[in-house]
């Protein structure tokens, strides 16, 4: 039988590729080669390692205290959990939680991030992918910011509620098939603050019409076991409640 470290990394794995681990209470001054170094054993450098940054007011562009690993595979991301949860880094006991690739898009949309998978300027430069922001009280902001890059920031999005916990980017793609064709990078799934699925989407459409369409074909249609509530919320510039 899994274990219960195992049952949540294959939840969190339902929504993306690389196998990550959230990191919360780190010390303000902590660098990527420290963490490397907490996580010795587990295969990873410091281009797997993502430090999150405040993204607004007085602290604004300083270090949040929380981080981001992406492992090799899910076996040693949940190994590294299970073994240094809340074990010491510089003075300071770590908080470790199963995380998604989407919470990474957070931080990089609303704030950026140093280093990380992909970082376009190497491990110091800016993160191609983030982290989840506490301060997203309010998930709809949390939505706004996850929204996917298709359409290079325009089109029209419309938010799913009500999705299974199990649901995958290509669950969308079919959901809407065949009567609209949409790619991977059209849609995102972001976590909630734990790092577990939120049962909520954003799928973008290339305009308004499209989106309206989606949603008067596909409004509280099942997918999986569990009927989707679809609203549409216009392009990037904002996203209502």
């Amino acid at each position: 039988m899994a274990s219960k470290t195992n049952r949540g990394f294959q939840a969190a794995q339902a929504q993306q590729t690389d196998c990550v681990v959230r990191m919360r209470g780190l010390p303000f001054d902590v660098t990527a080669h420290q963490v490397v170094e907490f996580f010795a054993g587990f295969s990873i450098t410091e281009h797997n390692v993502t430090l999150g940054m405040v993204a607004d007011g007085k602290f604004a562009g300083q270090s949040s205290g929380e981080g981001w690993v992406q492992f090799p595979s899910q076996e040693l991301a949940a190994a590294a959990l299970h073994a240094k949860n809340k074990q010491m880094i510089g003075g300071r006991y770590v908080e470790l939680f199963p995380s998604t690739a989407a919470d990474r898009e957070i931080s990089r949309l609303k704030s950026g991030a140093k280093g990380g998978a992909g970082a376009t300027g190497g491990g110091g430069g800016m993160g191609m992918a983030g982290m989840f922001d506490p301060t997203f009280a309010d998930p709809s902001a949390m939505m706004a910011a996850a929204a996917p890059t298709a359409f290079g920031g325009g089109g029209a999005m419309v938010k799913m509620r009500g999705l299974p916990y199990s649901c995958t980017p290509h669950d969308v793609v079919q959901f809407f098939a065949p009567e609209f064709e949409l790619g991977i990078d059209q849609i995102s799934l972001p976590a909630g603050s734990d790092g577990r699925p939120s049962g909520q989407g954003i799928v973008t459409f290339a305009d308004s019409d499209e989106a309206s369409r989606a949603i008067a074909a596909k409004n509280r249609q099942y997918l999986g076991s569990r009927y989707v509530e679809l609203s549409e919320e216009g392009g990037y510039g904002g996203f209502g409640g």
